[in-house]
């Protein structure tokens, strides 16, 4: 049990109560305490210590969860020990072991530093949300979530639109004497291993624009000419004459397509499907997309999705985690005009579709932003478990208070007063909200350094 630390104070309610302070027993913010006995136990949160001498201290305390009856007056209040902490923000009865043990993330902010983690299950299945402004530690958090499913052998896939991942590729202990890595990939799809709907949309994203039937009809033409060309130089002189009635719109999209092919031409390729079924336990990639443009990213991004849900749906690849950073540029809200029959961007339908489905396969998704008031609000809803570091937008404050359930008035008040690294874990994995020092991880990048461009101009140019 852990130490005394006062008695309820008079006046108290349901939703929360204050106690004296033992100025010999150190107390701060987030710690967890207790009251009461048995059943009639609670659990509460340290929200705030007042008065300015050890003698003549209180502090606020918020129970966990809602109470049917207030703390009774005179009542002691002690610490939690690391037992009890995990017991209360844990599922289960905390004895949990093995492959339903806790993902730990992390310990808590607080004096005793008691590690806290994700259910795994909940976690995996109902989706996680990862979101903090520019700086706050996102890559940081985002390493040591991927770390910790990869040893416990959930294969995994990111997306890194700015190099943040790309010196992962190290070796890590795993299951005593295996090892496993981060396999970093530089490239493109391989255009010939394309289905005729895959190339449409290709093209259509490429050229930026939409496409009537007609035009529809004229990629699919070019793909049953040219089915096992890894390249797109022949669609400038190809789709012009595929149908004269349209030969100019065409002709202006080939030309925009040309252009992106100019820029990646001379990177690798390499065939998703392939890709997705090589994966095995405790392996993971990382598509590096610094040389992509955008289109190129979004292009990839629907094609992994896309075909990972398909297979995993079959049944041909193990379960799944995906981690998308920079969300926003993918499901932006409100969704953007249509390019498929389903009136979405076919990535947005993808990722939608994984959010509302992958569920019941065993594939789950990671969204990072460091604008959650930008991304598609029905699939941020879909993330059941939110990791938010440091935001000081009021506008992406109020779309997260809307969205995490368990995020109080005290922890939401805390969200622009977090420092690098601290974040507020909520959400289904846990019982109940709290703060937590993000752990440090083995062999992932904590993200890269603020550049000193002054310096830089100094020896460079």
């Amino acid at each position: 049990m852990g130490n005394v630390i006062g008695k309820v104070m008079p006046n108290t309610r349901i939703g929360e109560f204050q106690t004296g302070l033992d100025e010999r027993v150190p107390v701060g913010l987030g710690d967890i305490v207790i009251t009461g006995t048995g059943d009639t136990a609670i659990f509460a949160r340290v929200i705030e210590v007042q008065g300015d001498t050890k003698s003549q201290r209180t502090a606020v305390c918020r129970p966990l969860k809602l109470e049917r009856l207030p703390a009774v007056p005179e009542d002691a209040v002690r610490l939690a020990s690391d037992e009890e902490v995990q017991r209360a923000l844990h599922h289960g009865d905390g004895s949990k072991d093995g492959h339903d043990a806790p993902l730990t993330i992390g310990t808590l902010l607080s004096g005793t530093a008691t590690p806290i983690g994700l259910d795994p299950l909940e976690a995996v299945s109902k989706h996680v949300a990862i979101l903090a402004m520019t700086g706050a530690g996102k890559t940081f958090a985002c390493s040591i979530l991927l770390q910790r499913l990869m040893e416990r052998g959930y294969p995994v896939i990111a997306f890194d639109l700015h190099g943040d991942y790309v010196n992962a590729d190290v070796g890590i202990t795993y299951d005593g004497n295996k090892k496993y890595k981060m396999k970093v990939l530089k490239g493109r799809p391989n255009l010939s291993k394309l289905s005729a709907k895959e190339f449409t949309i290709l093209s259509t994203i490429l050229s930026e624009e939409d496409v009537t039937p007609t035009q529809q009809k004229a990629y699919k033409e070019v793909h049953e000419k040219h089915p096992k060309e890894d390249s797109l130089e022949f669609i400038e002189e190809a789709v012009g004459h595929v149908d004269q009635r349209s030969a100019g719109p065409i002709d202006r999209q080939a030309e925009k397509i040309a252009e992106e092919w100019e820029d990646v031409a001379g990177l690798p390729s390499w065939e998703v499907s392939d890709l997705l079924k090589s994966l095995k336990r405790g392996q993971g990639i990382v598509f590096d997309l610094q040389a992509l443009s955008l289109p190129w990213t979004q292009f990839l991004v629907y094609l992994v999705t896309a075909r990972a849900f398909k297979q995993r749906k079959k049944g041909d690849i193990p379960p799944l985690f995906l981690l998308i950073e920079e969300a926003h540029n993918f499901i932006p809200a409100p969704g953007p005009a249509s390019l498929t029959s389903s009136g979405e961007k076919p990535w947005l339908y993808e990722i939608r579709r994984i959010a509302r489905e992958g569920r019941k396969f065993g594939l789950g998704l990671g969204l990072v932003s460091q604008r959650p008031s930008q991304i598609d609000p029905t699939v941020l809803s879909q993330c059941n478990t939110q990791i938010i570091l440091r935001i000081t937008n009021p506008t992406d404050q109020a779309q997260i208070k809307r969205m995490a359930e368990q995020l109080d008035d005290d922890l939401g008040a805390k969200l622009s007063l977090l420092q690098t690294g601290q974040a507020i874990v909520c959400g289904s994995a846990v019982k109940s909200a709290c703060i937590v020092n993000i752990d440090k991880h083995r062999g992932f990048p904590e993200g890269r350094a603020q550049t000193n461009f002054f310096q830089d101009l100094k020896d460079n140019w």
